[in-house]
């Protein structure tokens, strides 16, 4: 199991994978990872704050905003 760092504990979280869910995550053709990581890209975008949303452009001015 992964620990925290000092500095972090009782801030944000942790998370294992498991080998199975490694093996299940290789096991997906092409398309099903693509799909996989647009409906990440979505569910993030939809739990942010439009602050959250801008905040990344400071950081990377030449990425364009994505949208819905």
């Amino acid at each position: 199991m992964i620990t925290p760092k000092k500095e972090n504990e009782g801030v944000g979280f942790t998370y294992t994978v498991s080998m199975e869910q490694i093996q299940k995550h290789a096991s997906l053709s092409a398309e099903e990872v693509l799909i996989w990581i647009e409906e990440v890209a979505e569910f993030m975008y939809t739990m942010q704050t439009a602050e959250e949303r801008n905040r990344q452009y400071i950081f990377k001015p030449n990425k364009k905003p994505y949208s819905l």
